[in-house]
């Protein structure tokens, strides 16, 4: 009979599952705190129910690899009946699904490892903002736009201290229906650097939804001992209608400066659409545009160069069409093909993008207004 080389002694389980209950006793005080639940609060529960003393201090500088040691039985059970979180999943499943999704597939390897004193430079609290995913996308109907806030915090020793905590709370907009105070969505996770790529990668999920959401933004390494301020994010997540979720994908200015929406917010709100190299505006617009600048007509006279020059300016006749309004066709009266293959056929003579970046010259705009946003504050 062969021997399983791959067995586990009960102290090697006994560090694993101690290593994880912390983790998850952390993560999920993290996910309580916006129901009024903490550490101090922890202490006066036990206290006036149970007549019990627990030291919270002791047991924050466990949480936050101050001291080592472990979570004793009892406290355990206590911290599960306050945090009203099931004992043996505390015990044996990882709560954040983040770590986990990092911890299986061992992405701390030498090519995501980025020291501290640069991680430091992308730590703390920005304000987000970007267009709601939801019906219409187009922006000729303006859209709202979401506001919010990402706070990056130091993470994980156990895993080099490449990683970094993430916490992302959305306004909706709405107000919740008992107190009336702003309904708000909250997303947790974690920042993983690609030193390779220079890109910067956060996960995150909210349990109650189900919901995993990705964002990615160029990393800087050139940022010398300044901080970031900010940067413009591709975010993959789901829309935000209510009665039917579905995958989406927008962009997200982020930054360490809460932004004047009136004033400060629209010099940058064009660089949340989708946009490309290649700018396709309609005739009138842009001859609106031409006539309300003071520099209008002698941008006219250069466009025109470029137009006859044939250097990237070309006037071309656009149709428009709704794929809602081909699909409104009576399919019977069509002798050849069917409406999705009339849809696929005009798709594939349109003209659209096969993908959309964040281009170097995008991020160091972003940055270069933002700079001067601060400066024209300081002033």
């Amino acid at each position: 009979m062969q021997m399983n080389d791959n067995k586990i002694t009960i102290a090697e389980l006994d560090k694993e599952m101690n290593d994880r209950i912390i983790r998850n006793v952390k993560y999920m005080f993290k996910v309580r705190k916006e129901v009024g639940k903490s550490l101090n609060d922890l202490g006066t529960y036990c206290e006036e129910k149970y007549n019990i003393s627990v030291n919270t201090g002791n047991l924050s500088s466990l949480l936050n690899k101050k001291r080592n040691g472990n979570i004793q039985l009892a406290l355990l059970y206590y911290i599960c009946e306050y945090l009203n979180v099931d004992m043996q999943e505390m015990m044996w499943k990882e709560m954040d699904e983040v770590s986990k999704v990092f911890s299986e597939f061992s992405v701390t390897t030498d090519k995501f490892i980025i020291a501290a004193r640069d991680m430091k430079k992308y730590l703390g609290r920005y304000f987000c903002y970007f267009y709601a995913p939801e019906k219409p996308s187009r922006h000729d109907n303006d859209g709202k736009i979401l506001t919010g806030t990402l706070e990056l915090e130091e993470g994980n020793e156990e895993w080099g201290g490449d990683l970094c905590n993430a916490t992302l709370s959305i306004d909706t907009g709405l107000k919740e229906k008992e107190t009336g105070a702003r309904a708000e969505k909250k997303y947790y996770g974690q920042m993983i650097v690609s030193r390779k790529l220079s890109i910067a990668y956060v996960v995150l999920t909210d349990r109650r939804l189900g919901e995993l959401m990705f964002i990615s933004f160029p990393y800087n390494q050139q940022l010398n001992h300044k901080d970031n301020i900010g940067s413009i994010a591709f975010v993959c997540g789901c829309s935000s209608n209510e009665n039917s979720k579905m995958p989406v994908v927008y962009r997200m200015l982020f930054t360490r400066i809460d932004l004047n929406e009136n004033d400060e917010l629209d010099k940058l709100k064009a660089n949340l659409l989708m946009n490309t190299s290649i700018i396709r505006i309609e005739k009138d617009k842009l001859d609106h545009l031409l006539n309300e600048w003071g520099d209008g007509d002698v941008i006219k006279r250069l466009m025109n160069q470029i137009t006859e020059l044939d250097l990237g300016i070309e006037l071309k006749e656009f149709y428009e069409i709704t794929e809602h309004s081909i699909r409104q066709i009576n399919e019977k009266k069509l002798k050849d093909m069917t409406k999705d293959e009339l849809i696929l056929q005009i798709r594939e003579e349109a003209t659209a993008d096969k993908y959309n970046k964040i281009s170097g010259s995008l991020a160091e705009r972003i940055v270069n207004a933002l700079l001067k946003i601060q400066k024209e504050r300081e002033e």
